[in-house]
């Protein structure tokens, strides 16, 4: 009972739903980049070795904001920390119009990694943030279809307009698009500096509450 009472109310806000936008989004967005860019670089004139370096290179650096931005989001307040991940992993894509040396894709990778690596590791402590600590198990797993499919989409929908158009530009254009757009819904969404559901256990009978609920502290 515990369990449906607290999906009910955290699937009551707008800020659930949002979360799994935001998840879809990011992840189309960083999907087209990891499938396709090994593709644009050798189209722009490298060698396949040094394209696959561009992903590996990127993949790498996305492990040092992969730990560092939930502490940061956890002190700070994950909703403009993931915001700038966002954007950080949006704008850069940009580069893949005019980089034609290898000094600019490694430029990018190093950039875009770093966006790449927090857009996603903070949605954990979001979560705590807006909806406290309780049985999120399922509810998260709404969040998780979003990624899932954003990833199967942005894989899909990369090679389809490359298909129709015989070039990469549409596909670096929806990915910008869609990490940006998940900034500006993550932006427009409530201050983590309080619950959501503060009072959702006062739907419980007595006997199904617990003896003192923790507010959980939060950043912006």
């Amino acid at each position: 009972i515990r369990a449906k009472t607290y999906r009910r109310h955290m699937q009551g806000t707008t800020a659930f739903w949002k979360l799994v936008a935001v998840h879809h989004l990011g992840c189309v967005g960083h999907a087209i980049v990891i499938i396709y860019v090994i593709p644009i670089a050798v189209a722009s004139g490298l060698d396949l070795v040094t394209a696959a370096g561009v992903l590996s290179t990127l993949a790498g650096v996305s492990v040092l904001t992969r730990f560092t931005t939930p502490v940061i989001a956890d002190y700070l307040g994950s909703k403009w920390s993931m915001a700038i991940m966002f954007m950080l992993q949006g704008f850069p894509v940009l580069m893949l119009f005019w980089a034609q040396d290898i000094w600019q894709f490694y430029l990018f990778a190093i950039v875009f990694g770093i966006g790449y690596g927090g857009e996603g590791s903070a949605f954990p402590i979001i979560n705590r943030q807006y909806f406290g600590r309780g049985p999120m198990g399922r509810s998260f797993g709404w969040q998780q279809f979003g990624a899932g499919s954003g990833m199967a989409t942005g894989g899909w929908i990369g090679g389809a307009l490359y298909a129709m158009f015989g070039t990469y530009d549409p596909a670096i254009i929806l990915s910008v698009v869609a990490s940006v757009g998940g900034a500006l819904v993550l932006v427009s969404m409530e201050p983590t500096s309080k619950s959501l559901i503060p009072n959702w256990e006062e739907s419980l009978p007595p006997e199904a509450r617990s003896p003192n609920p923790t507010p959980v502290a939060a950043g912006d």
